[in-house]
């Protein structure tokens, strides 16, 4: 049997809802859980029903995109329980939902594992214990799941900073990247109040170009792109 899930932070906004099925199954879903597909296999049971009834009172309540919920519903019980708990801690909206699930079915896909494998980690499970504000947590749970998402994109966005460090540009010049590190330009802004801010700011730029200390980052560029 499946236990009851905890009481979540909007229990009270729960809406009765009536959840159309085909052969039992939840909205999305091929076969009704634990039941052989049409092709003769096995599929995993997808959430039951206190679990569907809380994904959906969680959509009503976050006012999430519909196809969402149904993306959502067709995940094994497990999963879409952890999802659930994840995504009640950190009050998540559609588009955090949805970065979160796409990172994490990726993630199951190429690692052959589960979501809630994902979800559970010790790392995860870590920052959700903390004191930590809710901005803050999901800052951390996003940053943490992008990079088992995509590791060579964050060690180059790593190496770029500390590139960038090293070039000891100080505080008037500021180095940034295109999103994603999607291109192999670069855009350098200069802020300066006074002509002699100015003067240091463009000296310390004008030293990195003329030295090759920006060839390490345009090197790096290129390994991103």
């Amino acid at each position: 049997m499946t236990p009851r899930l905890r009481q979540p932070a909007w229990a009270d906004k729960r809406v009765a809802t009536t959840i159309p099925t085909r052969n039992g199954a939840a909205p999305g879903i091929e076969n009704p859980p634990g039941t052989p597909g049409e092709q003769g296999t096995m599929v995993e049971a997808q959430a039951p029903g206190d679990t569907v009834d809380a994904v959906r009172a969680y959509g009503v309540a976050r006012q999430i995109d519909a196809r969402l919920i149904d993306r959502w519903l067709g995940w094994a019980s497990g999963d879409a329980a952890a999802l659930l708990d994840v995504a009640d801690a950190l009050r998540l909206g559609s588009n955090h939902l949805g970065d979160v699930m796409t990172w994490l079915e990726e993630i199951a896909a190429r690692d052959g594992t589960a979501p809630r494998d994902t979800l559970r980690a010790p790392g995860i499970r870590g920052v959700l214990n903390t004191r930590l504000g809710r901005s803050d947590k999901l800052k951390r749970v996003k940053a943490l799941l992008r990079s088992q998402r995509f590791p060579r994109l964050v060690a180059v966005e790593q190496a770029l900073d500390a590139a960038i460090r090293d070039l000891d540009l100080g505080a008037g010049v500021t180095v940034r990247f295109p999103p994603g590190l999607d291109g192999d330009e670069l855009t350098i802004e200069v802020r300066a109040r006074r002509p002699d801010g100015l003067r240091d700011a463009t000296t310390r730029l004008h030293a990195a170009v003329s030295e090759g200390g920006f060839d390490r980052v345009f090197a790096l560029l290129d390994e991103a792109v």
